[in-house]
Parts: C-alpha cells; structure tokens; sequence
C-alpha cells in the first residue's frame, strides 16, 4: 500500500504530457512569421528547443503557405497570385477565408495528402471554447476548420493572451511578430507554451524555431520529431500535433507529424550553428552540382582528344561521389563555398591518386576499390541514420528535402551503380570465387538501401533488386533473359512488402515514409512525384547523362568475350532507367548511375586494361580452332 502511494504521488506530481492531456493547465501556440534562432529572445533559451525545417509545398515558403501546413498537418501552399485571400468577420466574433474552396481545390492540385482545416477541426471537436488572438488575419488559416470558418478570434497581444487565460481559456493560438514573443510568454507565465516559426526571413531557405516552456514537461534541453530521425531536427508539420498533445486531444486522421519529444542537451549557439551549415549548404549546392558537371563536360572531352589522359580523368570523376558524402565529415560550410571545394577537392586527390596507384598493373583494381568505397561509404553512412547525407551536395536537405533521413534517391543511385561495379568487376576478376561475396554486398546493399532502420528507400529497392538480380543471373552468359523480367519485379515487390510490413510494426511516430505511405492517396502521390521526375530533364545533372552516353557511343569500350562486364553494363542500364522512372529525382538518378559507369567502362574497355591471362589466352585460341 505505502509503494501505491508513493507510486501515485509520484505519477501525479509528475510534469509532462499526462498533466497536460487533462486539461489541466491551457496551452498557449505563439505563430511567428520570419523567426529563426539567431534572433530568437532570450526567453526562449532555458526552454525545450529545437530546429524546424519549415518547408510547404513551396521550397521558398511565405507565411501564408506556413500556416496552411500547420492547419493541413502535411504540407500545402497558397495560391501565389492571391495568398489565403481575404479574410471576413462572420459577424459573430469569428473569421472566415472567403476563398476557402478555392484554397481546397488548389490543395488538393499539389498532390500532397491530407484536409486543410484539420487542425481546426480537431479543436472544434474537442468541445471547449478556443480562441485565436491575431492582428494579421492571414493566421485564421491555421486554425479554421473544414468549412474555412474560426468561432472565435480576436485582435491584440500580450493583453488579450493575459485576459483570455484569466478568463479561464484552456487554449489559445497568438500570431504575433518576433519582438513580440517576450510579452506573450510573460502574459502566458504558468500555462505551457509553444512556439513556433511559420516562415523563414525574407523568403530566404533557413531552419525556423520550436520552443515549449517548462509547464509543457518536455524539458528545458533538446526537442526531436520521430518523422525526421534526427536530434534536434522537427519539421513545420510537427506543430500541429505537438499542440493538439498538450491539449489531450487526439490526433486526427491524415493529419501527419508527430508530437516532438525531448531529446539530448543542446544550445541556441548548437541551433544558431545547425542553421548556419543549412544555410551554407544549400547556397553551395547548386554550384558544386553545376561544377561537377562542368567537370564531367571537360573530362570527357580530355578522353576524347587524349585517349592517354583517360585514366586521370576516369578516376578523378570516379572519386567524386564519395568524396560528395565525406566531405560533410569536415566543418567546410565555415568558409562557404570556397571551403567545399578546398576540402572536396582534397579529398577526390587523395582517393584519385589511391585507386591510380592500384590500378596501376589492373584498372579493374582501382575501379573496384573506388567502387567499394563509395559503396561503403553511403552503406555504413545509412546504417549510423544517414549523418553524411544531411547537407551533403547529393544528400538531403532539411530546408528544401522531403526526407531527413536514410539514402536520398541520389545516393541510392550512387549506391546501387558501386555495388553493381565492384561486384561484376570481381566476378570478371575471380569468377565463381567471388560469387559468395558479391551475393553477400548485393544483399548488404538491398537492407542498407531499403530497410526502414537505415536507408528507408522505395525507389531504391525497387530499382536495386532487379539491377541485383539481372548481375547474378547473367555473369558467366554475358546477357540476360528476358525470362527473368518478371522474377526479379517479383523480388523486388517482395523486398518493398517485406520492408513495408516491418516498418508498420513499429510505433507509428517512428515510421518511416515506407509505412505512413499505406493508407494515403497513392494516386495524387504518384502524380506529384511523376510532376517532379519530369521536371527534372532540365535540371543540369541531367546533362551527365546525355555526356556519358555520348562518350560510350564515340569510344565504343570492347568489353567483348568478358561475360561479367557485359552484364554489368546491363545491370547499370537497369539500375539508372528503373531508379529514373520509380524516383520523384528523375534523371537525376540515372545521372547518378552514368556518372560512375561512364568513366569505368572507358577504362575497362580500353588498352589499359589488364591483359588476359596466358593460360586462359591458350584455351581461347584452342576453342577458336576448334571453331575454325
């Protein structure tokens, strides 16, 4: 009896999400346009804190697209000729969006799932009285319900926030500017309070701000999403469902995000620092892609006109994409983009140099190991939660991405092409020897590429096994049968189910994209992914397709009587045009496949390959006697 009530005692004393989901205590939203940590107030810094990537449907968000995200619970997007619209007193004390079907319908054209007016549905349906407190009537659009309408709203700040909690309001949503933050949290002193960014300055690609005081029990350290994986790390769609879990409400269907939990230690200097790599990334990305194409544009020209510069120019291409992965292991983004490309650079000699060196005697050697290092590389990367992927020139983005997490659709590309070189390379090496050990890399790269733990990679495994599969099943014939077309679609569908199933295992806040895709709309997915893998035919990385393949047709590699080359330029064939077609990254992942095969067949298939053996030459010459 004496342990029950200290037990109960304990559980009752206990801050957190138990007290809060009473209704206990109110809880306060403070929206706040163009906030981001560096000019966050100084209240907020003994608070839980986090990061908040606050992309919409728009890589380049403004408030209005912010607060349709939050209402949404998935990402959305206001027309850009007209914002929300205008927004109208119902004559009752309420707001109403004047263009709401007009909102909904332009929603619904993004393909994204989900219900503008989720959130305010859940409050209506909650059964208490809410109001928002809101000078920029913009806001309603964050809160009103699935009819466009908000009961109750009212103009003012801090004054109205401090009225509305005497009064005996249990929630209240603020929309203020940023310098007015400190008076609301001083207004709301004793009820759990949380705020969140809803834009980035100036339309400007930043991290945006998450903070809840101490009466909320997350803390007073760090804050993380289950969605992103990620310490420190939420995202806009979050915002929503942590509010709702104060209140005790639950969350509504299709909204997505996931309350924020608390997680390790960290400073607003951390978060000032996190967002400053952000920002230096993403400014660098384009040009280092653009650069690499340049590259690749002068390469193939030096192997034209110098067949001897070949090897030079194959393997400094070659060093590329691990290079793009290790670079983000040294704090470059401190100088910019001068800074990615002295470390970027250092690093691709390094590598260069190395498999140039072991290739010296075998090209097939310093093919190979560039091959397994990039292989290991994004392999090992997506088994520790992807942290060279974050921010990396091929990786993800938290500021323009749609996953924070695993192998982005460019790494798998780069992932797939490795491990289908070094395998075939091996193959053509040691023959049946290596067959064990290739197998062993190939299912290595299915599980880091695909399962829900690491790489969390749909297109990829669908693009992978097959690649996978045509290598193992044509090494020693050279071409494969178009009887196992449909055996390998079948493996692969297999794999995806099976990775599907386990990930729907877990709790839903830790699943990846390959469980909560179940149960949404496949059909607007599918379209707004399609949209996006078109769009990106001009998008400059496409060019490495058209320059790859224009050099293979000018050099024409003789890759003849080497059974496990040719099927390997097959198995590349099937991992770039599969993962273009089953990738919202389009070419760019055939792009990603051509940049490591171009430069490795016109090496293997060229004079500075290693000459066959002698006794493997006898027996070739014997069988075309024979012939004869």
């Amino acid at each position: 009896m004496a342990l029950t009530f200290v037990t109960l005692t304990l559980v009752g004393l206990a801050p957190g999400r138990a007290h809060a989901a009473e209704g206990g205590q109110p809880v306060v939203l403070v929206l706040v346009p163009e906030l981001r940590w560096a000019d966050a107030p100084v209240v907020l810094h003994d608070w839980a804190k986090t990061s908040v990537s606050l992309r919409s449907a728009r890589p380049r968000a403004v408030a209005d697209d912010g607060y349709l995200t939050i209402g949404k619970g998935a990402r959305s997007g206001a027309p850009t000729d007209t914002g929300v619209g205008p927004v109208l007193p119902t004559g009752d004390g309420g707001l109403r969006l004047e263009r709401w079907e007009e909102l909904r319908r332009h929603d619904r054209s993004l393909g994204y799932s989900g219900e503008l007016g989720t959130l305010g549905e859940a409050l209506r349906s909650w059964g208490r009285p809410w109001t928002l407190v809101a000078d920029d009537e913009r806001a309603a659009a964050a809160v009103a319900d699935r009819r466009g309408l908000v009961p109750r709203a009212e103009r003012g700040g801090a004054a109205a926030v401090a009225r509305l909690l005497g009064e005996g309001a249990q929630a209240v949503i603020v929309a203020v500017p940023g310098d007015q933050v400190a008076p609301v949290a001083g207004a709301a002193a004793g009820a759990c309070v949380v705020v969140a960014s809803v834009s980035s300055p100036g339309r400007t690609r930043h991290l945006g701000v998450l903070a809840a005081s101490p009466p909320c029990g997350l803390g007073d350290q760090g804050l993380t999403s289950p969605g992103t994986h990620q310490d420190h790390l939420a995202t806009l769609v979050d915002v929503g469902p942590t509010f709702l879990a104060q209140l005790g409400v639950p969350r509504p269907a299709g909204m997505g995000g996931s309350p924020v939990e608390p997680s390790g230690p960290v400073s607003v200097a951390d978060l000032v620092r996190r967002d400053e790599r952000v920002v230096a990334a993403d400014r660098a990305r384009t040009p280092l892609v653009c650069l690499f194409v340049a590259l690749t544009g002068a390469a193939a020209v030096l192997a034209l006109r110098r067949p001897s510069a070949r090897p030079a120019a194959a393997y400094a291409l070659l060093a590329v994409p691990p290079t793009s992965f290790l670079v983000m292991a040294v704090p470059w983004w401190r100088w910019g983009l001068a800074g990615a490309l002295l470390a970027g650079a250092a690093i691709a000699a390094v590598l260069a140099v190395a498999a140039a060196y072991l290739g010296r005697h075998d090209v097939r050697i310093g093919v190979g190991a560039l091959a397994a290092v990039t292989a290991a590389v994004i392999g090992v990367d997506a088994a520790f939660g992807g942290p060279l992927e974050i921010d990396a020139p091929f990786g993800n983005s938290p500021v323009v991405a749609g996953r924070f997490y695993g192998v982005g659709n460019i790494g798998s590309g780069f992932l797939a092409a490795a491990i289908v070189l070094g395998a075939g390379l091996a193959l053509d090496r040691w023959g049946r020897r290596a067959l064990s050990a290739t197998g062993a890399a190939m299912a290595a790269g299915v599980v880091m590429g695909g399962a829900p733990w690491f790489g969390a990679d749909v297109g990829g495994v669908l693009s992978a096994v097959p690649a996978y599969g045509t290598l193992v099943a044509g090494w020693r014939s050279g071409r494969p049968s178009v009887r196992i077309v449909l055996p390998l679609l079948a493996a692969a569908l297999v794999v995806l189910a099976l990775f599907v199933a386990v990930d729907l295992s877990r709790p839903a806040g830790e699943r990846t994209h390959l469980g909560r895709v179940v149960g949404q709309d496949l059909a607007g997915d599918v379209g707004r992914k399609a949209g996006k893998a078109l769009a990106t035919v001009i998008n400059p990385m496409a060019l490495v397709v058209l320059i790859g393949g224009g050099v293979l047709a000018a050099v024409r590699p003789d890759v003849g009587r080497r059974p496990a080359l040719q099927v390997t330029a097959w198995a590349l064939a099937v991992a770039g045009v599969l993962g273009s077609a089953l990738n919202d990254s389009g070419l760019l992942v055939g792009a990603a496949v051509m940049a490591m095969a171009w430069p490795a067949f016109l090496l293997l298939g060229g004079p500075s390959t290693a000459p066959v053996p002698p006794a493997a030459a006898a027996a070739r010459a014997a069988n075309r006697v024979e012939a004869a």
